[in-house]
């Protein structure tokens, strides 16, 4: 068995697939896509996280994305890993990203939305 490992400020995720007809979800409705702007984006759920990395002034910081989170990144940004033995559906695939990519982590209610980030010292 062999698991790919993320290194640095590196993330594991899958990404999350639409339902490929041309249509997105809003609520509990299908509306049509208006434009190609959604598909420079990518929803992906994050399954391994490296450790972190040094900065230039040489404190250390750590990843802050963790295991369970849908984040979105720009499409182009996620690589395509080969498979490993993740359980994975046979569409689902596997993409490294780097925590910097990351745009937007989506979260279940208001609150955790609102809830505010602890700067990395």
């Amino acid at each position: 068995m062999s698991y790919h490992k993320p290194l640095g400020n590196r993330i594991i995720a899958k990404r999350i697939k639409d339902n490929g007809d041309g249509l997105k979800r809003v609520g509990s409705l299908y509306v049509q896509k208006e434009t190609d702007q959604e598909e420079k984006y990518s929803r992906v759920e994050v399954l391994r996280v490296g450790p972190g990395y040094w900065s230039v002034n040489g404190s250390w910081v750590p990843t802050t994305a963790k295991k369970g989170d849908v984040v979105t990144v720009i499409r182009l940004a996620a690589y395509a890993l080969p498979k490993d033995d993740t359980e994975l559906e046979p569409d689902e695939e596997l993409v490294l990203i780097q925590e910097a990519d990351i745009f937007v982590q989506t979260v279940a209610t208001e609150e955790e939305a609102d809830k505010e980030v602890t700067p990395v010292k």
